[in-house]
Parts: structure tokens; C-alpha cells; sequence
């Protein structure tokens, strides 16, 4: 089983180009869902 997190693209929504662009704060929300979704599954909590 796999998951994939995205964070917000800023500028005109590119993506998966060298002109893409997230902020800091995305850029931590989407570190934030990585850690929390750790914890829960470390925590056992059902997928």
C-alpha cells in the first residue's frame, strides 16, 4: 500500500516543472500530514 501527499504549486499551478513554486508554509503543512500520518500508524490507528 502506498500514499502520496502533495503540496501546493503557487504559480499558476505548474507542476513537475523547474518554474514550480511552493512556500514555506505549504511546504510545512505537507511535512505536517507526513508526521502526523507517522505517528498515527506508529500509534496503530487503522489505515
Amino acid at each position: 500500500m502506498s500514499r502520496v501527499a502533495f503540496s501546493e504549486a503557487n504559480i499558476d499551478g505548474i507542476g513537475h516543472s523547474p518554474r514550480e513554486f511552493t512556500t514555506k508554509e505549504n511546504m510545512a503543512n505537507g511535512a505536517d500530514v507526513l508526521l502526523r500520518s507517522l505517528l498515527a500508524i506508529d500509534a496503530g490507528a487503522p489505515e
